[in-house]
This record gives structure tokens, sequence and C-alpha cells, in this order.
């Protein structure tokens, strides 16, 4: 089975892929997790376990966070028949994809749903952190964080947000005042700032407002 989420909204598409789990868990036993991002991505992995899966075997439930990026994207819509068809269940969690990624996805007759944060008129705009944060202006982006999560913005969301923009300059090195490395770096750290603050490592604001202060 596949799916696709997509969109601004990290808590809905987590709230999403908990509905699927739970569906995957009635039909399945001997279950195993597995969740796969830009950083720990393996396309062999991938392939072995689409073909995977069987009376005797796990069933496997498989998160791709954010892999669909230049260098991984032709492969993996290559293979989403396979996917499709496969015992096991992959779930595609991005911040945004193209028209012709949908498309793809949509051939296949995959559950795709888009989870954008709303915006509603005069309330603030969660994406205005993405202009200071471009500039590399380290106060500003630090002014608007503060004001977002005052407002009531999940820093996780903003986290996705910061993410989503850094794999965007990665893509369009002349127009950014970042360099690969750094952004390389800083895409990793968000990342990890993700599965730390879910396994209790550390409070997502306090590591997010860090996150700002040491790399912006």
């Amino acid at each position: 089975m596949l799916y696709l989420t997509y969109g601004s909204d990290s808590k809905k598409k987590r709230e999403a892929r908990g509905k699927i789990l739970a569906d995957f868990k009635k039909r399945n036993q001997n279950i195993e997790v597995l969740i796969f991002n830009d950083i720990n991505f393996d396309l062999l992995a991938l392939e072995n376990l689409a073909g995977s899966g069987g009376l005797f075997r796990k069933n496997f439930f498989v998160v791709l966070e954010n892999v669909l990026d230049s260098n991984t994207k032709d492969f993996i819509l290559d293979k989403l028949v396979l996917l499709q068809e496969s015992k096991n269940t992959f779930v595609f969690s991005e911040m945004s994809v193209s028209k012709d990624i949908i498309k793809k996805f949509e051939k296949t007759k995959a559950g795709i749903q888009e989870l954008q944060l709303k915006i509603f008129k005069n309330e603030i705009n969660p994406f205005s952190i993405t202009y200071p944060f471009e500039r590399k202006d380290k106060k500003e982006t630090w002014v608007v964080f503060n004001k977002l999560t005052e407002e009531g913005i999940l820093p996780e969301n903003i986290a996705g947000i910061l993410f989503w923009k850094t794999k965007t300059m990665m893509l369009a090195p002349n127009s950014k005042k970042y360099r690969l490395e750094e952004l390389t770096k800083m895409s990793s750290k968000l990342v990890s700032l993700y599965h730390d603050s879910h396994r209790g490592i550390l409070d997502f604001k306090t590591g997010l407002e860090k996150f700002i202060l040491e790399e912006v």
C-alpha cells in the first residue's frame, strides 16, 4: 500500500500517519515500523522492502520523510507501482511536492492528502519567517519566531517550514547567502531536532530557538 501526505501542517501529517498505522495493525501481525529521512535514506533498502513480506515474515510500515529530492526522486517514482503492490505499507511525508510527483502517485491510486496550515485573514503568516531566514538575518528571524509561537503556531510546524526553505535554497545555490555546506548542516540539524524532541531528549521550542541563534 502507498500513501502520500504533504503540506506545512506537521501535526496533521503525523495524525494522518497514525491513522494509517492503526489500520495497518488491524490487518497485520508481527509489525515493524521503519522511518527514513533525507539523512538515512537508502535506495537499496527501499527496493528490498518493496519486495519483502509474507506469511512468515515481518510486516513493515515504512515512513519516508522528505526523501523526494533531486537525487532520489526519479528512482523512487519508478518504484511506485512496486510499492503500491507490496504487502508492506509505505507512507511518504513531504513539505511540498510538484504537480508531476502528485500525478505519478495518483496513477498508482495511492492515498494522497494535502495538509497545509490554514492562514485566516489578519492572522500572522507562519511562512513570514522564511524571509529573514533567507536573508540570514538572525535577529529578525528570532523576532518572527517568537511572534509565531506567541500566536500559537507550533514549533514543529515552524521547523518544518524552515526545513522546506533550507531544501529549496539547496536547489538554488545562486540565490542564497548560505554556502551549500551550511545548508546541508542546517538540514541535518532540523531533522535531528525533530527526532530528539519526539524522543523526549529536548524541548522542541527551546531546541529550535537555539538552532536559530546558532545557525542563522
